[in-house]
């Protein structure tokens, strides 16, 4: 496993030179201390050797990113340097210490990025920050990132082939912060149409992204044919078979070649042989033809369709590059686990042959498909971390939870021997919807994807977080401070001890009736670890890592109290107006606070986003479109209600400009005694506010750190304030508090049914796929006289469901029928008064349908006797 040191000096070669390259961009001069050298290139793994003695650093690998994992490992562990999506802080001592060590990552791949991240963070990048990026993978050993910019250019070129006018291609294409869904053929148009400038553009960086990747030794994965062709393709291809899939999110239904239509493969093989012209090639290409959208076969020949599909799928990429592996998303067979149960899933793969196709386990925080579908494991998979939708900014994860899942399958993985084996697990993989969010999880998982002890009878040990998050803070830092230490311990704990990736502060989406917020315990934690990480500012005040931890920490602690105090104006608005008045302005004072803390870091700034979204375009008009598609997915997405929010940020700018305004129309409403403003009214201020090019009301940029401080000794002692003056919202008596809650299975990790009985509504049980039974066992025979249901809420969606009784648990009667429900969860959750009281023991709620996905979700549950 690891490699000899190998003398110096040495033949330079492309990877090396790379390698190199990067670490001037990291360390400057300094770099000269380096000495890189690869060996054993053609090793199917990567593996690296340090050995630092007299001032010089001697980094020897098997490739030009295993030699930049080498030497970032080496400059955070012994020169406490740390290079982050925020900024780099770089301590070089006079004299690089003396070290050895060695690193090994036992599986081929280190993969890089959801395709989402397209539209949600790279659609706007230049090659500046592209370059930045790079960087960053070499850094951390990404070795498999995707790379998917510029491929409509490629599209172009192949449906002019088949005589498909620019016309019907502008009404194709997708705007830049929407072309993902577009590429997955989820939609067609959304925030279209682009020039012509626009695809030269995005073509011409291409080259370059592609070029710094390879020449580090990375093996980009590319795009291939999917199947979906712009609606009128028939129209000048008449010998074409189409279908159209299931609508995705009330948007039109696109448009696919019929996979059983010869067509399908020669198209395919077609894009290959553009794609490989124009940008070549290193055999790895993403198809993903069923993404949230369920293939429309008959029954009766479902089995052999998809067998067929998978077919098609695979020689289209074969006949033009004999070499093409299948990349594929397993994101369906999680978010569609309803359909593609064991039957289908190995129709789907049967014809594919082994060694030929990837299976990007798109997010085994929340479900591991390699372990419910045996075939996906056998055949090869990536084991990935997702952790984030939409790139929403809100901080959490569960730290030591993603790395025990990742090591134990490393250990199945390692344990199996069985030939052939059925865990071929081909990589670890990073896959939020977002990045420049929540760095500690990427840092951690990153980290965790390379090992530095040779495996002992075939278990992996995990990483310890508690120890861990010390070597982290005091990288990230360049410091070793027991304030930074003791507040990130504190903080780890507190913030990233559970999988939140949907979970965002109330205030962020459209105004209503909301639930207290964080708990009270989070509150004092981050209260705690923000006073400690500000006594070390006279230190580190300038560094953008300790800058950037203050800002994301403190806009977390002001949005608890942000939701408290709008929590508090809804509760008093009847009983007490002075209470009224007093929580309402003080919800739009701290919201006015946390557009200013935002402010202090351009990331962080609705002007940023803006900015880079008018720089591509290359007429006013076309700043103007950029500008609308920017604006549109952070805020109403469709433009129609069904997304809204769902890609909302903390920016400043975004929420003194577009939150603040959505909720004085809801106080406006209520001050002048009328209900609550409808969807429609919240719908046209968002699309005024999209459609303006009025530049956003946003804090001025100032001193993180002084301004935290400032903030700091503003709120301090305020949510306890908050908490006695405003009560707690779980009226008294609740009989399910003492209950054993149960479910008859699919429990996700981290969703367990007791959530639903805590008395937290920021946790709940999750399990999938619908329907699903989740039960309580009160103890003892009860007269019930009201139930409580707080179904998920949050994005509109909607839960049908039914409640029964039992005395016994074997005689039930019902008593709550939801089953048509379809009227969207709210904060205020589901209450039910029944006419008669019911002597009952047990409970179940039968969960049979969310309109979102195939999950089911209860915050909580409460039971009266009154």
């Amino acid at each position: 496993m690891f490699l000899p040191l190998t003398a110096f000096p040495v033949p330079s070669n492309p990877q090396v030179d790379a390698a190199y390259g990067v670490l001037q961009r990291t360390i400057g001069a300094r770099a000269k201390d380096f000495r890189l050298s690869i060996d054993q290139p053609n090793s199917p793994t990567d593996s690296f050797k340090v050995t630092a003695a007299n001032g010089i650093v001697h980094v020897v690998a098997t490739s030009g990113v295993a030699l930049c994992r080498g030497a970032y490992e080496y400059l955070k562990d012994k020169c406490d340097s740390f290079v982050s999506w925020e900024g780099s802080n770089i301590h070089l001592p006079a004299r690089f210490p003396d070290d050895r060590r060695s690193g090994y990552c036992p599986v081929p791949f280190r993969h890089y990025y959801n395709i989402c991240t397209f539209g949600y963070t790279t659609a706007f990048w230049d090659w500046a920050r592209w370059r930045r990026e790079i960087d960053w993978m070499a850094l951390h050993g990404i070795n498999m990132p995707l790379a998917l910019t510029g491929q409509d250019k490629v599209w172009q070129e192949v449906f002019k082939s088949y005589g498909v006018p620019d016309s019907s291609l502008e009404a194709f294409f997708s705007g830049p912060a929407f072309q993902p869904w577009h590429w997955m053929g989820n939609l067609n148009g959304h925030g279209g149409p682009v020039s012509q400038a626009w695809l030269d553009g995005q073509a011409a960086l291409q080259k370059e992204i592609l070029a710094g990747e390879r020449a580090l030794g990375m093996k980009p994965v590319v795009p291939g044919f999917s199947g979906f062709v712009p609606t009128d393709f028939a129209k000048y291809v008449p010998r074409a078979r189409l279908q159209s899939p299931t609508a995705w999110c009330n948007f039109a239904p696109t448009t696919f070649i019929d996979i059983r239509d010869p067509l399908f493969v020669e198209i395919g093989k077609r894009f290959v042989q553009a794609y490989r012209k124009l940008y070549g090639s290193d055999h790895l290409y993403l198809c993903d033809t069923f993404n949230e959208q369920n293939p429309q076969f008959p029954e009766s020949t479902k089995l052999a369709d998809l067998a067929n599909a998978g077919r098609s799928v695979y020689e289209g990429l074969s006949e033009a590059d004999p070499k093409a592996i299948w990349v594929m998303q397993g994101w369906l067979f999680y978010n569609a686990s309803g359909y593609w149960k064991a039957p289908e899933v190995q129709a789907l793969l049967s014809k594919v042959p082994d060694g030929k196709m990837i299976v990007l386990d798109l997010a085994c925080e929340q479900y591991e498909v390699w372990k419910a579908q045996p075939l996906v494991a056998k055949k090869g998979f990536v084991f990935c971390t997702l952790h984030n939708f939409g790139q929403n900014t809100g901080l959490g994860g569960d730290l030591q939870g993603n790395v025990d899942r990742e090591r134990a399958a490393l250990t199945t993985a390692l344990r199996d021997t069985s030939r052939p084996p059925d865990t071929n697990l081909l990589g670890f993989g990073l896959t939020p919807e977002g990045i420049d969010q929540n760095p500690v999880m990427v840092e951690l998982m990153s980290d965790s994807m390379w090992l530095h002890e040779p495996v002992r009878d075939g278990f992996v040990p995990t990483i310890p977080v508690d120890s861990w998050i010390q070597d982290y803070a005091r990288a990230r830092f360049g410091a070793d401070l027991p304030q930074t230490r003791e507040a990130w311990q504190i903080l780890s704990k507190a913030v990233y001890s559970r999988e939140m990736p949907w979970y965002y502060d109330q205030w962020r989406g459209r105004p209503g009736k909301l639930k207290k917020g964080r708990p009270i315990a989070q509150m004092h934690a981050l209260e705690r670890g923000i006073g400690l990480l500000l006594q070390a500012a006279p230190r580190l005040k300038a560094d953008p890592c300790y800058q950037r931890d203050l800002v994301d920490f403190c806009k977390t602690w002001l949005g608890g109290i942000a939701d408290r105090e709008a929590y508090g104006a809804m509760k008093f608005h009847d009983e007490d107006p002075a209470k009224y008045a007093l929580y309402k302005s003080s919800f739009f004072d701290t919201l006015e606070d946390i557009d200013r803390v935002m402010a202090t870091r351009p990331e962080h700034r609705l002007t940023t986003w803006i900015k880079a979204a008018r720089s591509w375009g290359s007429t006013v008009a076309e700043k103007n479109l950029f500008e609308r598609d920017a604006r549109l997915q952070i805020t109403a997405w469709d433009g129609r209600g069904a997304l809204t929010d769902y890609a909302n940020k903390e920016w400043a700018g975004l929420i003194e400009d577009f939150i603040a305004r959505r909720w004085r129309l809801f106080f406006d409403a209520l001050d002048a005694g009328k209900s609550e403003p409808s969807g429609e009214d919240y719908l046209g201020l968002e699309m005024t506010w999209v459609n303006s090019t009025t530049t956003p009301k946003e804090s001025p940029p100032a001193d993180a750190a002084t301004l935290v401080a400032l903030v700091y000794a503003k709120y301090k002692g305020e949510t306890d304030k908050l908490d006695a003056a405003i009560g707690d919202q779980e009226p008294p008596g609740n009989l399910a508090r003492q209950g054993v809650a149960s479910d008859d299975g699919g429990t996700e990790a981290g969703g367990s049914p007791s959530n639903a009985i805590d008395g937290d509504l920021d946790t709940y049980w999750a399990a999938h796929p619908y329907p699903r039974q989740w039960r309580l066992d009160l103890r003892q025979i009860h007269p019930i006289k009201t139930i409580e249901v707080f179904p998920y809420w949050g994005d509109r969606r909607s839960y049908q469901y039914t409640i029964d009784a039992s005395s016994d648990g074997l005689d039930w009667r019902q008593v709550v029928d939801m089953s048509k429900n379809e009227r969207p969860s709210t904060a205020k959750g589901d209450r039910f008064v029944l006419d008669q009281a019911v002597s009952a023991r047990f409970l179940r709620i039968e969960m049979l349908r969310n309109s979102a996905n195939v999950g089911v979700h209860l915050l909580e549950v409460r039971v009266y006797d009154h």
